[in-house]
This record gives C-alpha cells, structure tokens and sequence, in this order.
C-alpha cells in the first residue's frame, strides 16, 4: 500500500498542468527583454536633438526667404557649361556682392568658391577644365536690390 500510495503521488506530479509555469515563464522573460531593450534605448546618444532649435528653425526660414526671392527675380538657366568656354553663371543686371560655390557631394576638398564677377557682358565665367567628371552642385548667393537672395543648381561635368 506504501508503494503504490508513493506510484500515485509520483503519476499525479507528471500529469500536473503546467500551462500556468509557461505563461509566467514567458511574462518574466518579455519584462526581462523590455527592461534590457528601454535601458539600451536610454544609453544612446540624441543626435537629432539641437540645443539651438530655435535659433536655426530662423535661420532656415531666412534661406527659404532668399530662395523664394531669387525665384521671383532670376527665372530660367542661372549656371550652365558651355563647352570650350566654361561654367557660364548669368545672374540678373541687379545683381551685386554675389558669391559662387562649385560643391562636389562625393569629395569636399574639390569644392570651390570666388565672388560673383560678371563681365561686360554681364556673365561670370569659371574654368571648369580641371573640374573631375561627373555631377557638381552649383550655390549662387547674392544682394538684389538690397535684399538676399539664393539659388542652387546642378550641373554635369563631362570629360
């Protein structure tokens, strides 16, 4: 009677329902992965954020002001590459204290700068022979008027 009373108990353990030990098992294991996961999440550094939100938020509407104002004044092709003669940037009669910018977006140390110097024609022209093939972004800022303005292009440098 010994025996089996101890058969018994041993048949009731195996047939036990262990459903409720898996879903606490579980519960334990996605709080566990949460916690790890919001840590790991809290420890990474905020690129986005900018302490001078503000100030920049400015900034960026007084560039959109000056391209806005360009729009209105230069219409058509500003900066185009005339073969055998070079980039050939045409800017409205008004305009005054220009500057160029010739940007290469795969290597900065091409980029190029000078002050806006139309001729008498009233086009500036910049020597672009030893410019590398391929596309070049072309930023032109100057005073029309008296008031800023902004316009960037692209060209396509071709050997």
């Amino acid at each position: 009677a010994d025996h089996q009373d101890q058969l018994r108990g041993t048949h009731l353990l195996m047939h036990k329902n262990i459903w409720p030990i898996g879903i606490a098992a579980f519960l334990l294991v996605f709080a566990g992965g949460l916690v790890v996961f919001v840590m790991a999440a809290l420890r990474q550094p905020e690129h986005l954020v900018r302490a001078d939100y503000y100030e920049h938020e400015i900034t960026y509407q007084q560039h959109i002001e000056r391209e806005l104002r360009a729009a209105e004044v230069s219409t058509g092709e500003v900066a185009r590459v005339v073969p055998g003669t070079g980039l050939v940037i045409t800017l409205p009669a008004a305009a005054s204290n220009g500057m160029v910018e010739i940007f290469r977006p795969s290597d900065a140390g091409l980029d190029r700068r000078e002050p806006y110097a139309p001729g008498p024609d009233g086009r500036h022209v910049m020597a672009v022979t030893n410019l590398l093939p391929g596309r070049w972004r072309v930023r032109l800022a100057w005073l029309q008027d008296g008031h800023a303005c902004y316009r960037e292009t692209l060209i396509q440098v071709t050997p």
